[in-house]
């Protein structure tokens, strides 16, 4: 009997390890989006000078004890999306999911249209392979396009126009093979319509939608049979005129990479990081460069830092009506008027390249400086 209330002690005493109450509650927080930088208030009850807060496992860069009820955490670099997690004395809980927003939120390709993503000449025999890639952010039907062929770079009398079945779609991300004339491993989605010889040396391809040309091919750089022109992944869209910068090319017939089309956009560079302010006019900036060649055009957003909103809106003359706003889509905001109104607000500028993808930059905080000074000096705000 004895040996059994041991077993039965000290089971009970290991369900209570296990089943650990926290002693402190997480009842909000705000905002529940954000960028490196951004201060998350949460509220609760039985905080500690020594709670800890993690985002996804990521410790907060700082974490502020204001009361028992209160704790202010910064999102550090490297920060994920994820749940809020607050830990005291090795108990932890955690709340709802924090959004980090960060360049591969946004790094989506958004192509104008489709494009020719590789051509394959197969040496030996009337067998070529045409991949098309879709990166519109839509499904496309294929019923609209054609393809003419061209069968020497300096000839004014297309060939052949192929064209795809009839219904054929196409998805977002996706690259599709269509065969040209016969033979082939099967590698191929679909054959292209009218169809009656392969390619050879000095080929082109136009490709069009509703008769307006897209995309171009020109078999320029290789101009031997049995070539393979792969498209590079970063480019910004179709391009109704050949550019040799845009293909890698291959001497031999390799349909290894056929239906593997991988897009990629390479978000604008951040070179300065818009710092605090703390003044009686809220001034950020911010200096970027485009990675792909394209014009960048910025909107600065705020959220109120007080827990009226959840997320980051726009600074405009709507959402923020207190302040005289300048230079909203811009390198730099400017706010002036009644800036106390503002006090600790946060601001990031999200930065877009067009044809390409985007990037936040880090939050940064104002604080309403009054900057009265005394008599004799009678500055003021």
């Amino acid at each position: 009997m004895k040996h059994i209330l041991q077993l039965v002690l000290t089971l009970f005493i290991s369900f209570l390890s296990f089943s650990q109450v926290c002693v402190h509650s997480i009842t909000n927080a705000t905002p529940l989006q954000g960028t490196n930088g951004t201060q998350v208030t949460i509220n609760g009850t039985n905080f500690t000078a020594s709670s800890t807060v993690s985002i996804n496992g990521n410790p907060a860069s700082s974490v502020t004890f204001i009361d028992a009820n209160t704790l202010i955490a910064s999102v550090a670099n490297g920060t994920t999306s994820g749940p809020i997690e607050v830990t005291d004395s090795s108990c932890t809980t955690t709340f709802g999911t924090f959004t980090e927003l960060n360049d591969s939120n946004s790094c989506s390709v958004m192509f104008s249209d489709i494009i020719i993503s590789e051509v394959f000449d197969n040496n030996g025999g009337s067998l070529g392979y045409i991949e098309v890639f879709n990166g519109t952010g839509s499904p496309v039907n294929l019923s609209n396009y054609t393809i003419d062929r061209y069968g020497d770079l300096s000839t004014t009398t297309v060939t052949h126009t192929y064209t795809f079945p009839n219904g054929l779609i196409i998805q977002d991300q996706e690259a599709l093979v269509g065969r040209i004339n016969s033979g082939g491993s099967g590698i191929e989605d679909f054959n292209y319509e009218n169809t009656t010889n392969g390619f050879n040396a000095d080929d082109r391809l136009e490709l069009f939608n509703n008769g307006t040309l897209i995309d171009d091919f020109h078999d320029e750089i290789d101009g031997t049979v049995g070539y393979v022109y792969r498209r590079n992944t970063d480019i910004s869209g179709p391009n109704p005129n050949f550019t040799t910068s845009e293909w890698t090319t291959f001497t031999e017939g390799d349909e290894s990479d056929l239906g593997i089309y991988n897009a990629s956009s390479v978000p604008p560079l951040i070179n300065t990081q818009p710092s605090d302010s703390s003044d009686c006019t809220a001034s950020f900036s911010v200096s970027a460069t485009a990675s792909n060649g394209g014009m960048l055009s910025y909107q600065w957003c705020f959220n109120e830092n007080n827990g009226s909103n959840t997320n980051f809106i726009e600074v405009n003359s709507t959402n923020l009506t207190s302040v005289t706003i300048s230079g909203e889509t811009s390198t730099m905001l400017t706010l002036t008027g009644n800036t106390n109104s503002i006090d600790n607000y946060q601001f990031f500028v999200l930065i877009t390249e067009v044809g390409g993808c985007s990037n936040y930059s880090d939050t940064a905080i104002f604080t309403y400086q009054d900057n009265i000074a005394p008599v004799p000096y009678n500055s003021f705000c």
